[in-house]
């Protein structure tokens, strides 16, 4: 077991800690391509002709 302590005011750790995590927890949450989702009835009914 490896147990350090992380400087969170550290500019080489800023990216990893404050940038690439808000935007993953948004992109599996599924708002990224949430205004460019269609809401078109013959996407959901695919019996339609």
């Amino acid at each position: 077991m490896v147990c350090v302590d992380l400087d969170r005011t550290d500019p080489a750790l800023d990216v990893a800690l404050n940038k690439a995590r808000p935007w993953r927890e948004t992109a599996r949450a599924g708002a990224v391509y949430a205004p460019h989702r269609v809401d078109d009835p013959r996407s959901t009914d695919r019996t339609c002709v």
